[in-house]
């Protein structure tokens, strides 16, 4: 089985670089970004999309899937790793913003421990878990997984690690795997479970 792992297209928070919630869609040049990973999609021969629910995901899916033409599956399980609803709109380089990425961190392995509404690294690897292990279950030979940049870090973290995994060992690694927009990463997922790094954060069809 081989699964595409997509970024979404670059959203509008992502133009202004603050913190975007659930209902951010995609800037004019992500719509263009979109259109143009639609096209190296076209030659591929994809059987099903799934894909986070929201906003800039769902538009990035769409545009994806008016040249493939498969079914599109939505699912939380897919979702951005989920921020203090106070952070939204705030610029990343803020000192209140690093801080608040540096506590979460100190308590990667707490997995009580919560920094106001936000989801910590346990949550998302549980997300991350819940989605390997659908992924496994499908009978498809070929799913585009559109979802978003720190999603993919824990995802690739819990691939490389295994169910061993702890929130330190995914806190490097949703720091080292860092995709741009609409980034392809590829994962070969053979009969017995293994999963092969093929490719990561493939953007040739950006320049």
């Amino acid at each position: 089985m081989r699964v595409f792992l997509v970024r979404h297209a670059e959203s509008k928070a992502n133009v202004i670089d603050v913190m975007g919630g659930v209902k951010v869609g995609l800037s004019e040049n992500g719509i263009k970004q979109a259109e143009a990973i639609a096209k190296r999609f076209a030659s591929a021969d994809v059987d099903v999309i799934l894909c986070s629910k929201y906003k800039r995901a769902m538009q990035t899916a769409r545009i994806i899937n008016s040249v493939v033409r498969k079914r599109i599956i939505y699912n939380n399980w897919i979702g951005e790793w989920r921020m203090p609803s106070e952070m939204m709109g705030v610029k990343h380089n803020i000192k209140e913003r690093i801080g608040m990425w540096d506590t979460i961190y100190e308590n990667a392995d707490n997995p009580k421990w919560h920094y106001s509404d936000a989801e910590n690294v346990s949550d998302v690897m549980k997300r991350a878990k819940k989605l390997l292990s659908h992924i496994r279950s499908r009978k498809e030979e070929s799913i585009v997984v559109v979802t978003h940049g720190a999603f993919i870090g824990v995802l690739l973290g819990l691939c490389l690690f295994g169910d061993g995994a702890v929130g330190s060992d995914l806190r490097k690694t949703a720091r080292f795997f860092r995709a741009v927009n609409t980034g392809i990463t590829e994962l070969d997922i053979e009969k017995d479970g293994a999963i092969r790094l093929l490719t990561f954060n493939d953007y040739a069809h950006l320049r």
